[in-house]
């Protein structure tokens, strides 16, 4: 019986934390994000197919919380091919067109790789910079403005730059 006690007292601790900091999160003000800047319109209209109903649907409701004020938490799953890179690229270039600079995160070096292939072919004539970052290595890719060596990367200030490894060192 006491052990069954310990387990619920750490579960209650746990949700307890998460439940002050969840109110703390939406007591803050957030960013507000230009939805349908040039950058989004030219991403959008450029696509080579039609989004699903779901994706708009998704992309809508992203919208309405950038336009919000309020933090956002989201994410987003679904299966293999339905299109959740499309829809984080969107996503994305919504704040790159509030000038902020974006990270994709992908779980596997593989897949990281992927993205990059594909967002970069979808950004191509546009004046965003792209890079991949694995671990702590900044690998160069990308084609004429979107090749981004080292160091600094779209509105980023040098100290805030993901050229920086944790405890500030540069790597």
């Amino acid at each position: 019986m006491a052990k069954r006690r310990l387990i619920f007292d750490e579960f209650f601790f746990l949700q307890f934390v998460y439940a002050l900091k969840k109110r703390e999160i939406k007591e803050k003000e957030g960013i507000i994000f230009d939805t349908e800047g040039k950058k989004y319109k030219k991403l959008f209209n450029s696509l080579p197919f039609k989004l699903t109903e779901a994706q708009k649907r998704v992309v809508e409701e992203i919208k309405n919380d950038f336009k919000s004020g309020k933090p956002m938490n989201r994410l987003l799953q679904g299966d293999v091919g339905s299109g959740k890179t499309i829809v984080a690229l969107l996503t994305a270039i919504m704040a790159v067109d509030s000038n902020y600079q974006v990270a994709i995160m992908a779980p596997t070096e593989i897949l990281a790789t992927q993205h990059m292939n594909s967002i970069s072919k979808f950004l191509n004539d546009m004046d965003v910079k792209v890079a991949l970052l694995l671990g702590l290595r900044l690998v160069a890719y990308g084609q004429g403005n979107n090749l981004v060596p080292s160091g600094r990367r779209n509105n980023c200030p040098p100290d805030e730059s993901l050229d920086r490894a944790p405890g500030g060192q540069r790597h």
